[in-house]
């Protein structure tokens, strides 16, 4: 169940709060959400948060795709992760990352979608949290795919069909090891959302993919 306080959230190893107080776990991220998404409150984002700190990310890289507030991101850093980027769409909402991992006394990377070349570079660790119907696109499926090195978290989905559908479209390339379900408290309407744990198959074709992705870019 997701622990929500009046000074923000629990999940996992971190404490995300909307203005520095009294941490209540290891790692404490202060984000403002007045022009980006993510406090740490919604199921999906709080499945991700305990994913990252259940993983080993001391000297590791992490890819945040759709940052948002860079509220993952960030709360990575903090875990020990030693480069940390974000990706989102937004202009605004890239400002908005920026300026809370400043907030936050962390180095971050924070790229908009279009300056993240599929291949050119992977890491450690890749976290998703967004829409099924984007993370079903083939073009994000080769990209995630480049991009993970090793570990790929999936969340802003529901339990069911959903699920089923990401793991028949990403199996070429990743084994599946969990899938977690968390509901909303009572308060919320958000209902149960989902986040799949994966981990990049070693036979993966970097070429063959490299193609793919081309495909899709051009179609």
């Amino acid at each position: 169940m997701l622990w929500v306080i009046a000074a923000g959230i629990v999940r996992g190893g971190v404490h995300v709060v909307n203005e520095a107080t009294t941490p209540l776990a290891p790692v404490q991220v202060v984000v403002d959400t007045r022009k980006a998404w993510g406090d740490g409150r919604h199921p999906s984002t709080a499945l991700c948060l305990e994913w990252l700190s259940a993983q080993s990310l001391k000297g590791q890289s992490v890819l945040d795709m759709g940052c948002g507030t860079g509220v993952l991101a960030i709360a990575a850093a903090k875990l020990g992760a030693h480069r940390t980027v974000g990706v989102d769409i937004d202009d605004e909402v890239i400002e908005a990352a920026t300026a809370n991992a400043r907030k936050n006394d962390v180095d971050l990377e924070v790229l908009h979608a279009r300056g993240l070349v599929p291949g050119y570079e992977s890491f450690d660790y890749v976290v998703a949290n967004i829409l099924v119907g984007q993370l079903s696109r083939p073009s994000m499926v080769a990209s995630l795919a480049l991009s993970a090195k090793s570990k790929l978290c999936l969340s802003g989905v529901r339990p069911g069909d959903q699920c089923d559908t990401l793991r028949r479209i990403y199996d070429p390339y990743f084994h599946f090891d969990d899938i977690k379900t968390m509901a909303a408290p009572r308060s919320e309407t958000w209902g149960t959302w989902a986040c799949l744990h994966a981990t990049r198959r070693p036979t993966l074709d970097r070429d063959a993919l490299l193609d793919a992705f081309s495909d899709a870019a051009a179609s």
